[in-house]
């Protein structure tokens, strides 16, 4: 399997409870995935390190369900600035999980039900 870089963000948008995002972010801090490491850049904790997978949007979606798993943090993003600008093979992946993070948290704070998200997915791939 071919090494992948892989970034990960959370926007606290909207805000955690008070408190909850630095207990997480110091979990994840202290027991990040083999290979990371967890800074604060620009006001945002983000997540960054090499992962072994079978495509790059198959190691992002490893990282951000281990993290979710083990420390209870959903990131949010794949620290894509301006997606809709990203369109190459290059970044084709990356910006898809990075689309994905978002939908997902945005579903959320807006009641879709993630089997909804899914269906919806599903019905417009083919």
């Amino acid at each position: 399997m071919t090494p992948y870089r892989v970034t990960l963000v959370y926007d606290d948008f909207p805000a955690l409870p008070e408190g909850e995002l630095d207990r997480l972010v110091a979990a994840l801090a202290a027991d990040p995935p083999a290979g990371f490491s967890c800074k604060q850049r620009y006001g945002a904790p983000v997540l960054t390190g090499l992962r072994e997978a079978e495509s790059q949007f198959a190691a992002i979606a490893e990282v951000a369900a281990e993290v979710k798993e083990r420390h209870g943090l959903a990131f949010n993003s794949a620290g894509v600035e301006k997606p809709d600008e990203w369109l190459s093979d290059e970044y084709d992946q990356e910006t898809a999980a990075h689309l994905v993070l978002a939908a997902v948290h945005r579903a959320k704070h807006c009641g879709v039900d993630p089997a909804d998200l899914t269906r919806l997915i599903a019905a417009l791939r083919d």
